[in-house]
């Protein structure tokens, strides 16, 4: 396995005929077949995909929820959140990826976070207008730190 070329692309899932999905399964299966060694990261429950997938593309189902969406009161969201990012790191350290594309803006953060960029460059594929975002005072704070420490970030919108 060549580790200079080793991207990872987080996604919440594929198992459903959207667009997020189709663009991920589809980019990861073009750099699959341009040689680099690609896996997708599902931070959700399945690693289903609606879609095909390249069979060089690994696909790797870690259920990381960063706080949002679970049970439990403010104080246990935030534990969890602390120990998604612990388990993200973990997984970072042991991948080595030069390329992480995230596709949500929890994602973005949780990898900033995790503290990927000391060896990868860190990408936040938005897909959504930023403004249209409703995030918690949680997340704005989030998100004001993490932002301008991401290597870039590709809108698909104007």
């Amino acid at each position: 396995m060549n580790l200079s070329n080793k991207i990872v692309i987080t996604s919440s899932r594929l198992d459903i005929p959207g667009g997020i999905e189709k663009a991920v399964t589809s980019l990861a299966s073009l750099l699959a077949e341009k040689g680099h060694d690609v896996t997708i990261l599902l931070l959700y429950k399945t690693k289903t995909s609606f879609y095909p997938i390249h069979p060089a593309v690994t696909v790797v189902q870690l259920p990381l929820y960063f706080g949002i969406g679970i049970s439990g009161n403010m104080i246990s969201r935030k534990f969890a959140f602390l120990s998604d990012i612990k388990q993200l790191k973990k997984w970072f350290a042991e991948q080595k990826p030069v390329c992480i594309i995230t596709t949500e803006y929890s994602h973005a953060a949780a990898t900033i976070l995790a503290g990927a960029k000391k060896s990868a460059t860190i990408y936040f594929w938005q897909h959504h207008e930023h403004s249209w975002l409703q995030q918690s005072s949680f997340w704005n704070m989030l998100l004001k730190y993490t932002y301008p420490r991401l290597t870039g970030i590709i809108c698909l919108n104007e």
